[in-house]
């Protein structure tokens, strides 16, 4: 009965530091962005400068602009 109580006392300690490392881990990559963290558009980068008569390929590029960056 005691090596039974000695190995589950040790897969417990083996679990605790397993948990510790990971949650370490976590606080880390938090600190970063996440490879898949999508970055938000920033709004006014790609606008141009409105011009009297623009052509229709001007409006149509800030319209998609416009849809891209939400």
């Amino acid at each position: 009965m005691d090596g039974v109580q000695s190995d589950l006392s040790q897969k417990i300690d083996n679990l605790q530091c397993s948990i510790s490392r990971f949650a370490n881990l976590n606080t880390v990559q938090e600190k970063e962005n996440f490879p898949s963290q999508p970055h938000q558009n920033q709004k006014g980068i790609h606008e141009m400068e409105a011009k009297e008569g623009e052509s229709s390929m001007v409006k149509e590029v800030k319209m998609v602009i416009t849809l891209r960056s939400g």
